[in-house]
């Protein structure tokens, strides 16, 4: 294989992996926002029940 292609064929495979990595981080972070936003509803669904 050309130098050019093995260089293009790693650059693509960075690119690919850095862009899995950050969808799995902004899936956690996403589950983890749903989370608090839940918990924030029913504080707030608590407080108006009460009121």
């Amino acid at each position: 294989m050309d130098e050019a292609v093995v260089t293009a064929l790693i650059t693509a495979g960075a690119a690919i992996e850095g862009g899995a990595l950050t969808g799995v981080f902004a899936l956690a972070s996403t589950k983890r926002q749903a989370a608090a936003s839940c918990a924030a509803g029913e504080r707030q669904a608590a407080a108006a029940w009460e009121a």
